[in-house]
């Protein structure tokens, strides 16, 4: 149950696809407190890391990643980029 929960980001999730994020290194104790220990985290450059984790892309998921503002950047897959993007957009033409 842990494991299933660590992915999903509430009960709302769909299939689990694998996610890289790159973060911020001060983001590293976010990483394993959501994704646990055995993540592997690899050195992207000086500043920053990167995961790939799988992940159950939903609304709760873009959630949590636009809580941590400029902390984290999805980088792949491309279809999850263009989900959060589109996410974002829909939520800023709430407030146009």
């Amino acid at each position: 149950m842990s494991a299933y929960t660590k992915y999903t980001f509430s009960m709302y999730g769909d299939e689990t696809t694998p996610v890289t994020m790159v973060f911020q290194n001060r983001m590293i104790g976010v990483v394993i407190d959501k994704f646990g220990r055995d993540v592997m985290i690899m050195k992207e450059d000086d500043r920053h890391f990167h995961v790939t984790v799988p992940v159950a892309v939903s609304d709760q998921f873009f959630g949590w990643v636009f809580g941590l503002g400029k902390s984290v950047r999805i980088v792949g897959p491309e279809s999850v980029k263009e989900k959060m993007k589109k996410a974002l957009a829909d939520i800023a033409a709430r407030y146009e």
